[in-house]
């Protein structure tokens, strides 16, 4: 039977304290964070006037309508395509912009309320 000294049992008892604080700040630093979304008032997410967010909330897919002044430039036609969710729960809906030259656009809503000029993540695919 082997008998443990006093010194050994501090060195073990040390070295558990070492590990175990270690351990214990590692996990503290790896704990994820909830990523609350909100409206930013960045550049990419403009407000959008409300004679275009009621035709985003109510148009049908592909409907367009011609509208004075938008975040996309001024005297243009935007044709609403079929609304869908983002990854982060906003109701987007994917625009062509018609001015003299076509170009495609993305308006989100967050929960109904106003919709703003978002920039797409990636770039659609046409088949």
């Amino acid at each position: 039977m082997r008998l443990i000294t006093s010194s050994k049992l501090r060195r073990t008892m040390l070295s558990t304290i070492v590990i175990l604080t270690a351990l214990s700040a590692v996990g503290c630093t790896s704990s994820q964070q909830k990523t609350e979304y909100s409206l930013s008032t960045s550049q990419e997410h403009l407000l959008i006037p409300a004679d275009i967010a009621e035709f985003l909330s109510h148009s049908a897919t592909d409907s367009s309508a011609a509208f004075a002044r938008s975040p996309w430039g001024d005297n243009i036609t935007l044709s609403a395509q079929a609304p869908y969710f983002s990854a982060s729960g906003a109701e987007c809906r994917q625009l062509i912009v018609e001015k003299a030259i076509s170009s495609t656009g993305l308006a989100c809503t967050q929960n109904n309320q106003d919709w703003y000029k978002s920039r797409a993540l990636t770039a659609g695919v046409t088949q």
